[in-house]
């Protein structure tokens, strides 16, 4: 019963919720419906329209609000997880994240010997043991060796976050902000996609960072909010077309930055 619940439950950051009604809409990384739960005695939950739906159209959510940041392979592998099924939404089988490249590698062979921008992309985005091919110089290597190899780049990032929680600088002095900054700087295109997840993953903490002291940035400090808060937007809406709770999120922060300006 345990297992069943686990496998039914809605999440979101701090708890896990199962409804016998809603629980009966299809997850999909890209829903037409959002869910929202009033945090009161009563934890009612509402599903509302993302985008127009049409008649007869099937009901979709997605079953884990923070899923939806990382890039085909890592959300995939953290739906098997969690809800024991693998995604086959129109998301997941297009191995580029509807033209974004979100999950690509920069070619690290024959590309880089011949300055082509060739990215490494899973052959079967549906497939966690798929071959990753190169767009350019056809060039394939196996998904455990970039799992590792992004995972690594993602604990980069979350180390930098934690030092944003506990408010603390490296040995170096160097914020957690500009640490984020170097880390962009230095894989973006070159590493990684620009549109890469992990990247994105950079951006959000950057955007936490400095969203949490609006009165104290400078004008350097609000450039760079603002230029990450329209990166984040411009990804989001290709990605995920209708309303969603990050893209609220990040609005917010958009119209706090106006009334801080």
């Amino acid at each position: 019963m345990l297992f069943l619940m686990r496998w039914n439950c809605l999440c979101c950051r701090f708890a896990e919720f199962i409804y016998p009604f809603q629980c009966l809409m299809n997850h999909s990384c890209v829903p037409n419906c959002n869910w929202a739960i009033a945090y009161s005695p009563s934890f009612v939950i509402r599903a509302t329209a993302a985008v127009d739906i049409k008649r007869g159209d099937m009901l979709t959510v997605a079953y884990n609000l923070d899923l939806s940041k990382y890039g085909t392979g890592v959300r995939q592998q953290k739906i098997r997880n969690q809800a024991k099924f693998s995604c086959k939404c129109e998301r997941c089988k297009d191995p580029t994240d509807f033209g974004t490249f979100a999950g690509g590698i920069r070619c690290f062979k024959k590309c880089n010997i011949n300055q082509k921008e060739g990215y490494l992309l899973p052959q079967d985005s549906l497939d966690p043991e798929s071959m990753w091919k190169c767009s350019e110089c056809q060039y394939k290597t196996d998904s455990s060796f970039i799992s590792s190899f992004v995972q690594s780049l993602y604990e980069q990032v979350e180390m930098a976050t934690l030092l944003e929680e506990a408010g603390e600088s490296d040995d170096d002095d160097e914020s957690p902000v500009d640490l984020l900054e170097e880390f962009i700087a230095e894989k973006s295109g070159s590493v990684l996609h620009p549109n890469h997840w992990v990247l994105t993953a950079a951006s959000r903490g950057i955007v936490q960072e400095l969203s949490s002291h609006l009165e104290s940035l400078d004008i350097q400090e609000l450039d760079q909010l603002i230029a990450h808060t329209e990166r984040l937007l411009t990804l989001r809406q290709k990605i995920i077309p209708g309303i969603c709770t990050e893209k609220g999120e990040i609005f917010i922060i958009s119209c706090e930055l106006c009334v801080s300006v």
